[in-house]
Parts: structure tokens; C-alpha cells; sequence
């Protein structure tokens, strides 16, 4: 099935609507749990066959699910059975386009605050007792496969009976069947026909319409079904910016997605204009399809490439297979690479000074050591107790070869009959 009834979507602010007869009708709204949407939960108006432009934001800082309960089974949410528009998340806004609406009178809701209610009212077409509703807003068929779409029929003005339909006129390129050329209707029950729609393997992309009349004894109704034909393709994805250091080689991830029901091998090439780095692709093919990827390395080594900018192109070639007709198809993408070279000097991380300077400071910090260890080695400490006190002194004693003599460094000792003790630092240097 290849048909999407609703689009997500939101909404904010006072209604804004467009013009009654035009074909899209479009609505703000703003959410809010303790006020309701807008405030006030507006009646909101649509004509029947338009479609409803809805645009939202939270006005409270929480999420919002706005729905129409086009079952009327009441505030359960039943997508796509209701008519689901846009989720609002707590921040920023949401657009939705919604349409599908049989006439009549119904109720639209938060899901997750179900006391934000409002009415919602879908006014008939004139002077008819049916209405033809399509159910969606947006109906792709892909090239050589087929799609569907559902036509609602409602009874208007108390109408009960049959509904036939004429055979669907539509362009070349494609072709439409109904499942039933008639249907029974009356006030409690509405009724729908499935329309079946084929593409051909080689119709052009783009819009198609399709014309569908139905009549029953009274009037007839007629709707127009506008229909989009789709390729199989596929797309790649990957880093569109590469830069690599000059003399050094770098890689990056090309990932082949398929898009509309793609299957089959890509090849692929890769060329860089204008010459200098060299390039090649770590596999020559990848398979994709919607449930699987294919992905190839594109590696750039920029050794003896001049600097600067340049750009790669990957050109993805296929043959699709669908319906048994073959489709050439082809896809090509860029990369841009950037050769840059760092700063030729680089920042000392130190002093840089000339050897011979080096060696003079080496020798006077050999020489500073050397006194440095004679100064420890001669050094001692004397006390100086005296006999009639308990003071005491420390002074530095000079021990020289063959006699002591004391030196008190410009300070007076007491005359005073003294006792002295000679305390060595190291024992065994000396003695006394």
C-alpha cells in the first residue's frame, strides 16, 4: 500500500482562515493544558473536498497531539481511522496538512490532554444527496508498481440507495480500476470503493490526474484525484567537507541509500578535478536496497599535491529492474577536499643556547659544587654552657691542623670560667 491518508503536522495562534471556496483552508493554533487550544477551543469550519492547513506551537511548554475523532468513539486516538493532524512537540512548532473529511459534525481533541475539546464542522457540497470524499492528501505510485486510493461516498439530505460509478478516465502513463462499480448508502451509513492504480515501468515523474463520476437517481458528483509518479532512485550521503594535511592520505564513509523501492548494484567512479591528489574508492559497486545500505571508503592521498582546494565527484550508475523492463539510472554527488600544509616553524619549547655556553655554565656549576661540599666538610658547632647560668650558646668552631682555636665571630664570651663541649656533626672528623 502505497498511500499516506494524513501528513503530521500543528498548530497556533487565533484562526486564520483562507477563503470559503478555496481549496485549502489554513489554521493556527497555540496549545495549552489549562486553557485549551487558542484559549477558547474555536469552532473550527471546513468545506467539504478542501484540505485543512494546520500550523502549531505549545503555548505551556508541554507536547500536544492534535486529532478530529471522525469515528466519534470520543477522545481515543484511532489514526488513521481519526483524522490525525499535527504533534506538537514543547518547544518550536508543526505543520500538518489534513483532508479526507466527510460532511458532517464532529469533535477535535488533544490526546494527551483529552479535556482540550472543541467542535468540528464539515459543510456539504450543494445540492446534492452524496458527497465523494478521497481519503488522502498526498497518493504516489512508483514507476512499473501499483497504489491505491480509498474514495469515501456519504449520504446527504437523508439519501438512502445505490451509487453507481462510470469507469475512471485517466492520462497515459497510468491506468485506474475500481473494485465495485456500485455501492449502498443511506444517513447511518457511509461506504467507500478502492481506486487501483498502475504506473508504467517508463511514465515520466510527476503529477497525473484521475477523474471518477458517481451517480445515483437524483444528481451525480464528480472528484479528482491527482496522483504523483515516483522513480526508483537512489541518493548518497556522506561528509561533503575534507580536508587532509599535506604529504598524508584520508578517507571518508559514501553510503548508497535507496529511495522508492530501489534494489540492485550501483557502480561507481571517482574523479578529482582539477589534478593533483590521487583517489580511488575502496570498492568499485555496493548493492542497496530499503532494507540495506551499500557503503565504499572514498580515500584521498594528497602526497606531492599542491595546496589548495578541490573537488571530488562520485558518479553512481544502475540498471533497475521492475516489471521486467530495465531502467538506466544514474546519480552523482561532490566532495570538497582541502590541502593544507601546518606552520614551517614551530614555537620553542625551551632555550635554544650555543654549546661553548653551555659548557661554561657546566664548569661553574661543577666548581660552585665543589665548594660548596669543602664549606659542609669543615663546618661544626660548638655549645657554650656557663657555669654560674643555664644559658648556652652555639657558635661555629674552626678546627685547624695541630692546635683549636675559637672564633665567636665578633661576639664577646663572658669571662667566665667555662666548660666546652666540642658537638661534631660527623663522627670520626677531627676528634678533640
Amino acid at each position: 500500500m502505497l498511500v499516506w491518508p494524513f501528513l503530521p503536522g500543528g498548530l497556533p495562534g487565533v484562526p486564520k482562515f483562507q477563503t470559503a471556496h478555496a481549496a485549502n483552508q489554513g489554521m493556527t493554533i497555540i496549545g495549552d493544558a489549562a486553557r485549551g487550544w487558542n484559549g477558547t477551543n474555536p469552532t473550527i469550519t471546513i468545506a467539504h473536498g478542501n484540505t485543512l492547513t494546520l500550523t502549531g506551537s505549545s503555548g505551556d511548554g508541554q507536547a500536544h497531539f492534535f486529532f478530529v475523532d471522525t469515528d466519534n468513539d470520543d477522545s481515543v486516538q484511532d489514526c488513521p481511522i481519526d483524522n490525525c493532524g499535527p504533534q506538537i512537540s514543547p518547544q518550536g512548532s508543526d505543520t500538518s496538512v489534513m483532508s479526507g473529511f466527510i460532511p458532517g459534525s464532529y469533535s477535535y481533541y488533544c490526546s494527551r490532554h483529552p479535556w482540550m475539546k472543541g467542535s468540528f464542522t464539515v459543510t456539504p457540497p450543494q445540492s446534492t444527496s452524496f458527497a465523494l470524499t478521497r481519503r488522502s492528501v498526498y497518493t504516489p505510485v512508483i514507476q512499473g508498481l501499483w497504489g491505491y486510493e480509498i474514495v469515501s461516498v456519504s449520504s446527504l439530505q437523508g439519501f438512502s440507495g445505490t451509487v453507481t460509478f462510470s469507469p475512471p478516465t485517466f492520462p497515459a502513463g497510468i491506468s485506474a480500476s475500481l473494485n465495485s462499480s456500485s455501492v449502498q448508502i443511506a444517513p447511518s451509513k457511509n461506504a467507500a470503493v478502492f481506486l487501483n492504480i498502475t504506473s508504467g515501468p517508463t511514465t515520466p515523474k510527476g503529477v497525473y490526474t484521475i477523474t471518477l463520476t458517481a451517480s445515483n437517481s437524483l444528481n451525480s458528483q464528480t472528484i479528482s484525484i491527482p496522483v504523483t509518479v515516483l522513480a526508483p532512485e537512489f541518493t548518497f550521503y556522506q561528509n561533503p567537507q575534507m580536508p587532509i594535511m599535506l604529504g598524508r592520505s584520508d578517507n571518508t564513509n559514501l553510503t548508497v541509500v535507496s529511495l522508492n523501492g530501489f534494489h540492485g548494484i550501483v557502480n561507481l567512479t571517482a574523479t578529482i578535478s582539477p589534478p593533483g591528489p590521487r583517489i580511488h574508492l575502496s570498492q568499485n559497486s555496493v548493492y542497496s536496497d530499503y532494507r540495506k545500505f551499500g557503503t565504499a571508503k572514498v580515500i584521498v592521498d594528497s602526497t606531492g599535491a599542491p595546496l589548495g582546494d578541490y573537488d571530488v565527484t562520485i558518479q553512481g550508475t544502475t540498471e533497475s529492474t521492475l516489471s521486467n523492463s530495465v531502467i538506466p539510472l544514474s546519480n552523482s554527488t561532490r566532495i570538497h577536499v582541502y590541502i593544507w600544509q601546518p606552520a614551517s616553524s614551530v614555537p620553542p619549547t625551551g632555550f635554544n643556547l650555543p654549546s661553548s655556553v653551555l659548557a661554561i655554565i657546566g664548569i661553574a656549576i661543577i666548581i660552585v659544587m665543589a665548594v660548596l661540599a669543602n664549606w659542609k666538610r669543615d663546618m661544626r658547632f660548638w655549645r657554650v654552657r656557663t657555669t654560674p647560668s643555664t644559658q648556652s650558646r652555639r657558635c661555629p668552631v674552626r678546627f685547624d691542623a695541630g692546635y683549636r682555636s675559637l672564633a665567636s665571630e665578633g661576639e664577646a664570651l663572658p669571662t667566665l670560667s667555662v666548660r666546652v663541649l666540642v658537638v661534631l656533626d660527623t663522627a670520626g672528623e677531627h676528634p678533640g
